[in-house]
């Protein structure tokens, strides 16, 4: 990861502490995971469960560290950062406390020591920006989360929230495509060894999927799917103003 790309990234908007993790995480040879489980994580369980869930992503980060040393940023929604605040966490950025002297002062400290294997994230990020910076990312197959890592050319390991939504569809078409691999389980009943085990897999074939990703965003680049879509539209209104 080239440091002009993330002082690009920090320029544009992406947390100035975000960036500094990254590129920790890259000068001391570590790939970079994105793991976010969307907005439904909070919609669908009790504060109770999801935090339950979040205390999972991280331990399943922390067991593959044994096998294939990475660094993870977990994304939880504003509204579970308390939950999240409970757990053991050697790095955090929070929406409250993101200009706070002191949590600089920690950060710093810790980026001394070497990058801690995961942090949590609880500001909203663009996927346009943080994307292209990671390795991997680990998210719930929701159908426009599904499209961005898709866009960025980025591996993924799909983990479903909603069983009944769509989220499992995409996530097959993901496998299919070599892009990445649907979890064993869903994010409800997954338990951290099980996770571990879809990230080690992910992780050690990183390569071939990384070549499949890129070459599905390429080929979804070409279908030009925003001008089709504006087209249809217009045509549709044109049909409608004509009757």
């Amino acid at each position: 990861m080239q440091h002009q790309q993330l002082q690009e990234a920090a320029q544009q908007g992406l947390p100035e502490q975000l960036v500094a993790y990254i590129g920790s995480a890259r000068s001391a040879g570590r790939r970079v995971v994105y793991i976010g489980l969307g907005s439904m994580l909070g919609c669908m369980f009790s504060s109770e469960k999801a935090t339950a869930i979040l205390a999972v992503l991280a331990g399943a980060v922390l067991c593959v560290q044994r096998q294939q040393p990475c660094c993870a940023i977990i994304h939880c929604a504003t509204d579970l950062a308390g939950g999240a605040a409970v757990l053991p966490h050697p790095a955090a950025i929070h929406s409250s406390s993101s200009s706070s002297s002191s949590a600089d002062s920690a950060l710093s400290a810790e980026a001394a020591a070497g990058p801690p294997p995961y942090m949590w994230l609880d500001v909203p990020v663009p996927h346009s920006l943080l994307l292209p910076l990671v390795d991997l990312a680990v998210h719930h197959g929701g159908m426009g989360t599904t499209h961005a890592v898709v866009a960025a050319g980025v591996p993924a390991l799909v983990l479903p929230v909603a069983q009944a939504a769509d989220q499992s569809f995409w996530g097959d078409i993901i496998q299919r495509r070599k892009a990445g691999r649907l979890a064993c389980k869903p994010a409800s009943n997954i338990t951290a060894e099980q996770l571990a085990g879809d990230l080690q897999e992910v992780l050690s074939g990183l390569a071939g999927f990384k070549q499949a990703a890129v070459a599905l965003s390429q080929q979804m680049q070409k279908r030009q799917g925003k001008q089709a879509a504006v087209k249809f539209i217009q045509g549709m209104l044109g049909k409608a103003g004509s009757s």
